[in-house]
């Protein structure tokens, strides 16, 4: 199998991804950046201030984005405080030989990302911290050319976008909301 990295904002739908079809994995790096208390829903706790640095980290985040390469798309998130990430030889060396595809939201719509997170129990700390990010966040990736871009369009979400971008995504059987 080809080795695909998909790249997208918070919101884009990486977990609805992961929920609606079986061949990707979303790796998210705040769970592995970071030592949560596993009773708490995630969502809740990624806007926490005091949270624990896992000492692992960037090592076993790479070390799961290199064990999926090749064995299915492998889905992570583009953030603007993990550009230190994206720059480290160590992360280059991890996706060499890959497709990447950096999935961008479009510069007009911060509104749906709110309702979105909203939605999904975000805390009002994170709405407006990726709301302060959003300009930093769209410069980065315009800057990105090296890699593919796919920019989602108003109403669009993750999956929509990369099967009209052309990827074969396997839908699980009999999933239900």
């Amino acid at each position: 199998m080809e080795k695909i990295l998909v790249m997208a904002w918070n919101g884009a739908g990486k977990t609805e991804l992961e929920k609606r079809y079986t061949n990707n994995k979303n790796i998210r790096s705040i769970e592995y950046k970071y030592i949560y208390d596993k009773e708490r829903p995630p969502e809740i706790q990624k806007c926490i201030k005091d949270r624990a640095v896992n000492p692992e980290w960037p090592k076993n985040f790479l070390d799961a984005v290199k064990a999926n390469l090749g064995k299915t798309i492998v889905v992570i998130s583009f953030d603007v405080r993990l550009s230190e990430l994206y720059q480290m030889d160590d992360f280059k060396e991890t996706i060499r030989g890959s497709r990447i595809i950096v999935v961008c939201p479009h510069e007009d719509n911060f509104d749906e990302y709110e309702r979105r997170y909203l939605s999904r129990g975000n805390s009002k700390e994170f709405i407006e911290d990726r709301r302060k990010d959003f300009p930093r966040t769209l410069a980065l990736l315009g800057g990105m050319r090296d890699y593919e871009k796919i920019t989602l369009k108003p109403g669009q979400y993750l999956a929509d976008a990369l099967r009209a971008y052309g990827l074969e995504l396997d839908p699980v059987q009999d999933y239900a909301d």
